[in-house]
């Protein structure tokens, strides 16, 4: 279900929102919600219709303890060379089953936008819930929403 970050059930709860991300026009939501997160990019309707009254959304969800496997892929795997246990030269992608379902991590240097440095994130065990015709989940974190905006940091803290 795609979640309305301007209507939000009961358990449902936005831990962390920034509208300066690094795409235009586009506020960014994580939300919690039952034993997920879903990390949503909202953007006003266009000529591609609407998901929610007025607006688009592209949402992507991962169980809630992904979080801190997340924040540890991305500093522990991706930002530390081999010597200190990072990822082998010239690997630039990661995954793992994490509460069960296939978790995919890529470092991007075009992130959804040219220029956009940061990491595509897929989930290959939940349908879209956009395009009925994809079997799997994405999205993307920009390194200034991660490190700049600190989304980083809410993602360590979170408590599942």
């Amino acid at each position: 279900m795609l979640i309305n970050p301007f209507n939000l059930m009961e358990s449902q709860k936005i831990l962390f929102h920034e509208s300066d991300n690094g795409y235009e026009n586009k506020n960014f939501y994580l939300v919690q919600f039952d034993t997920s997160l879903a990390f949503l990019y909202v953007c006003d309707a266009d000529e591609f219709g609407e998901d929610i009254p007025g607006y688009q959304v592209f949402q992507f969800e991962l169980p809630s303890k992904a979080a801190s496997w997340l924040a540890d892929a991305i500093e522990n795997k991706f930002w530390k060379s081999a010597e200190l246990g990072g990822l082998p030269s010239g690997v630039y992608s990661y995954e793992e089953v994490v509460e069960g379902e296939e978790i995919y991590i890529a470092r991007e240097m075009n992130t959804g936008a040219r220029g956009q440095h940061g990491f595509r994130i897929a989930n290959f065990s939940r349908h879209s819930l956009i395009y009925a015709d994809e079997k799997f989940q994405e999205g993307y974190l920009t390194d200034k929403l991660l490190l700049d905006k600190k989304l980083l940091d809410t993602l360590k803290s979170i408590k599942p």
